[in-house]
């Protein structure tokens, strides 16, 4: 009999999938830029409807970092993986897809997909009045306020509106009407907030959760909004033909501090 040990079997090695991806981190997170780039991912969504992923959204110059995504229980299984952003900032991620763009694309090109993404400890909250509004800013781990943060807010061209800083409670008073724009891309106002080496933002159309409407407090866009007050007082309401009515106009509006009459 032939008592020699059998060799044991060989084990094949798989090479575990990855998805190729880029991601561009806003140099200096300056607001002018983050809304350059708010604005060109909405454009490439809307420029690529038709036949959406079929381009990337960066150009040469961009000089995005080249990085694969890891898929570690393999290439059928559904899981969520993070995508590793080292540093605080504001960041433009795509990733590339042969598979899906096969199954999906026109022209079975690699399909890519977009998003952003803000690195922060920050939540900047935004309440806008007609005389005054609010900037109040709290930590993302500890729901804390963040005192002495500096705060700018900019229309959607960036033009600086107005900028301060927090208060030891985290907010900052903006005593002073913003006027509206006719500048609504990527939204009409660009809110920022900045403490040591962190930085975070807000934009005014993002009111979802919490709006107005829900509690039956009365809204307008405020394109068109100003509180103003229109009331008639008829002499009498039972009129015949021929007869001559008599009114009284009141023209009033909502300030801060109450009702005064309109100008």
């Amino acid at each position: 009999p032939n008592n020699s040990t059998p060799p044991s079997p060989r084990r094949a090695t798989i090479a575990t999938p990855a998805v190729n991806g880029k991601s561009f981190r806003v140099v200096g997170n300056d607001d002018a830029d983050i809304l350059k780039w708010l604005s060109r991912v909405k454009e490439h969504e809307r420029d690529n409807w038709e036949n959406p992923g079929a381009t990337s959204i960066f150009a040469r110059d961009d000089k995005p970092a080249a990085f694969e995504l890891p898929k570690p229980n393999g290439a059928q299984a559904f899981e969520v993986i993070g995508i590793p952003l080292k540093k605080p900032g504001f960041y433009v991620v795509e990733l590339q897809s042969p598979k899906l763009g096969a199954a999906i694309t026109r022209d079975k090109t690699p399909m890519y997909v977009t998003a952003s993404a803000l690195v922060t400890n920050m939540a900047v909250h935004f309440k806008r009045g007609s005389e005054s509004s609010l900037v109040w800013v709290t930590t993302l781990d500890k729901a804390q306020p963040v005192a002495d943060a500096a705060i700018a807010v900019r229309n959607c061209s960036g033009d600086l509106l107005w900028q301060g800083k927090t208060d030891a409670a985290g907010r900052a008073r903006i005593d002073k009407t913003i006027a509206a724009s006719n500048c609504y891309r990527p939204a009409e106002l660009f809110i920022s907030a900045r403490h040591g080496d962190d930085m975070s933002f807000t934009l005014s159309d993002w009111t979802g959760g919490i709006q107005p409407w829900r509690f039956n407090f009365p809204t307008q866009s405020p394109r068109y909004r100003n509180n103003a007050l229109l009331h008639t007082v008829f002499d009498r309401t039972l009129l015949m033909a021929g007869d001559t009515v008599h009114m009284k106009h009141f023209a009033r509006r909502h300030v801060q501090r109450g009702i005064e009459l309109a100008a």
